[in-house]
């Protein structure tokens, strides 16, 4: 359980980030472009950090521990293969969308293709990626959250009895996510998240961002090198595996690339990996919140330079800890095994994916404990706050400004993206509670765009 110094970590760096949101307010609040981009002003390692901070949210862990429990490390080149067309957005995407001084990438496609059937598309894109994509994205992030909260906060022991039962009485079924404790605590979070991004704008989701991914990968790290030395180092997890799975299950678990038979993968797939899915998904000139980070650097070089920085950290330094993490998980709590039921070992069992946060509870001692879950809600929240300012960008400039109040005026504009922003949280709350696997929802957004990357990298030729 949590204790003092544990819980004063986690109120500070609440605080922290509610400040960040009040101080930027001001700066912000001049105009559309300074909301929504930053008066496009910032340095190559801002922007490259946000973007690593954003993707690394708090259903990442759990779904890289989920992902190798269930298929080994390979079975991360679902995401890996991306790699390759990140690179090639830093190469020749990231500048152009610098250059060409756009605040969404729906804004793109009518200077495109000009008004008439482009005005249509724009707003089409501008609905579909603000109240569909965004929507299932900050579902599945809301989803994976209550799953790390769930053993470490609970509300019917806190609240008084009779609160308690007021709220279960009136709280809404369909904003039920899991079980309505973790649904108290991911609400309270993004309450927060709400209050400190629609104030700030996105100079206070970016600044934030960068000490949310530094947090957040120090905790991972600290909390791999515990697991790891709880099973006796990196020889004896080696070992272990090998003892529980035999020789063979042991080195398809570990290996690298996908092995022969597996059902998943086998290299007709990783071919496809390799040399079609990083170009065929939706976003692969850059699109998204990726083209929003790009269009707030200061300039087109600073741009190429902070997508070459977040290919790195994303693709390179990230995901270890989280494999490592699986793998001890293997070991403690090996595949079919019996457990009696309300145990934690039955509990990972049933959900490989909750086994990130059910691990932290069972080896990290005070202090540590409440590092790694300061880390998890900077991971949680950076991605939050993004995806919040991100999808209201949508609604602000490519309809309320394009379509319903073409004369808006600055402060107008501004104003609603804030109202717009608290608003897009009951909307994500309905989509998380429909979510059951986070790796089911991941899958079902990116065959969402699936195809469309050859439409969206040739439209720049």
């Amino acid at each position: 359980m949590l204790t003092l110094i544990d819980w004063t970590l986690i109120f500070a760096y609440l605080a922290f980030a509610v400040c960040v949101g009040i101080w930027t307010s001001k700066a912000s609040s001049t105009s559309i472009t300074s909301y929504f981009v930053a008066d496009r002003s910032l340095p190559w390692w801002w922007v490259g950090t946000s973007m690593v901070a954003t993707t690394f949210a708090s259903d990442t862990p759990l779904v890289v521990a989920g992902i190798v429990a269930s298929r080994g490390i390979s079975g991360n080149w679902f995401w890996w293969a991306w790699a390759i067309g990140t690179v090639g957005v830093a190469t020749f995407f990231a500048p152009l969308w610098r250059r060409a001084g756009v605040v969404t990438d729906a804004e793109l496609i009518e200077r495109r293709y000009g008004p008439g059937p482009g005005s249509w598309l724009r707003g089409f894109k501008a609905i579909y990626s603000s109240l569909v994509v965004n929507l299932i994205v900050m579902g599945w992030v809301f989803r994976a959250m209550g799953k790390i909260a769930a053993p470490f906060l609970r509300w019917n022991e806190i609240l008084p009895t009779g609160m308690w039962s007021a709220v279960e009485a009136v709280w809404p079924e369909m904003l039920i996510m899991g079980t309505l404790n973790e649904t108290l605590t991911v609400a309270a979070l993004v309450l927060l998240v709400g209050i400190y991004s629609s104030a700030g704008g996105i100079r206070g989701v970016m600044l934030t961002d960068l000490f949310q991914f530094v947090i957040a990968l120090l905790g991972a790290m600290i909390f791999a090198w515990v697991a790891v030395a709880h099973v006796g180092g990196l020889s004896g997890l080696t070992t272990k595996l090998t003892e529980i799975y035999g020789a063979a299950g042991a080195a398809d678990i570990l290996s690298f690339t996908p092995p022969e038979g597996a059902e998943w993968a086998g290299w007709q797939v990783i071919l496809i990996y390799l040399f079609v899915v990083w170009w065929a998904q939706g976003n692969a000139d850059g699109g998204g919140y990726m083209a929003q980070r790009t269009s707030a650097a200061a300039t087109p070089g600073d741009a190429r330079k902070g997508v070459l920085w977040f290919a790195v950290a994303n693709y390179v330094i990230r995901p270890w800890p989280w494999i490592l993490i699986g793998l001890v998980g293997l070991v403690l709590f090996p595949k079919g095994m019996e457990a009696p039921v309300g145990t934690l070992a039955a509990q990972v069992v049933a959900d490989r994916e909750a086994a990130y946060p059910l691990l932290m509870g069972h080896l990290l001692p005070a202090g540590l404990l409440g590092l790694s879950l300061v880390g998890l809600l900077g991971a949680f929240m950076s991605t939050v706050d993004t995806h919040f300012n991100w999808g209201t960008s949508y609604l602000i400039n490519d309809i309320y400004a394009r379509f319903l109040r073409p004369g808006a005026s600055a402060r107008e504009a501004v104003r609603a993206s804030r109202v717009v922003v608290l608003l897009m949280m009951l909307g994500s709350f309905a989509v998380a509670s429909q979510i059951s696997s986070i790796e089911w929802a991941w899958k079902f957004n990116v065959s969402l765009g699936a195809g469309l990357g050859l439409p969206v990298i040739l439209r720049w030729l």
